[in-house]
């Protein structure tokens, strides 16, 4: 009897795992340096470099420019007058920062005072409302659209004056809009029905927004960072409680005087 010879029984073969995992590996490192190349990129544009990224990548060919300023370059050059304001000494009378305290003093003073006048209007209305509706025969919610269309005035007018005085300065945007605001009061006093109302208080609002939206910025310009907190607070002061007193000043206006005044 012949034996047979064993024969090791077929192994079943086992897909390799090998090419998925390098696939894997590749595109994972693709990504990588994709990301790379862009954060490459992205500091070549703070640093004021082009074409930072290799030559390889799509994003190589990519003019990236930086202007620096004068307080970048440590100097008082500017690469662009029309954007930046330089003094070409720290002692600068022009320096709205350099002026006298007593001066300064004034100013915030000034910018505290109307816009709490500006902001005093607006709620000295309401102590009102009970007459206009007799005097002008409209319901109450009519009578109170006049406090509604100042407030709308004041936020439509600040999207406008607001830019105007970095195009213009603040001073022309100030004088032109403070002069509409105390126009426009006039018609308001002499209203014969509440359309003569409401509209004149919308418009002299829109020109009031000026005193709202800028007067930080004017503190802002004179004021160093030292003392910036304190005269912020001072300035406050009138604006914050403004809608306060307005009520009250337009009480007694309207009990001695009457609601035209």
């Amino acid at each position: 009897m012949i034996e047979e010879e064993e024969h090791p029984s077929p192994q079943v073969s086992k897909p390799s795992t090998n090419t998925d995992t390098d696939s894997i590996h590749s595109t994972q490192s693709i990504r990588n340096e994709q990301s790379t190349n862009r954060l490459q990129l992205v500091r070549s544009y703070a640093s004021g470099y082009s074409g930072y990224g290799p030559e390889t990548t799509a994003y190589a060919d990519i003019n990236l420019k930086h202007t620096t300023t004068g307080a970048t370059l440590g100097s008082v050059a500017t690469n662009d007058p029309n954007f930046e304001v330089d003094w070409t000494d720290d002692n600068d009378p022009e320096n709205p920062r350099n002026w006298s305290m007593a001066y300064k003093a004034f100013v915030v003073f000034v910018m505290s005072y109307a816009t709490t006048v500006t902001v005093l209007y607006s709620t000295s209305y309401t102590v009102t409302v009970g007459k206009l509706e007799k005097v002008f025969d409209v319901g109450h919610l009519t009578a109170l659209l006049g406090l509604t269309t100042y407030l709308i005035g004041m936020a439509a007018g600040s999207t406008v004056l607001a830019p105007l005085s970095e195009m213009y300065g603040r001073r022309p945007v100030y004088i032109f809009s403070t002069a509409i605001f105390v126009i426009l009061i006039l018609p308001c006093a002499l209203a014969k029905n509440i359309e003569a109302l409401l509209i004149p208080r919308f418009f002299g609002a829109f020109a009031a927004a000026s005193l709202v939206s800028n007067a930080p910025g004017s503190i802002n310009d004179i004021v160093v960072e030292e003392y910036r907190a304190l005269a912020f607070s001072i300035w406050a002061i009138g604006p914050l409680n403004g809608p306060v007193v307005g009520p009250i000043v337009g009480g007694f206006t309207f009990q001695y005087l009457g609601w035209r005044w």
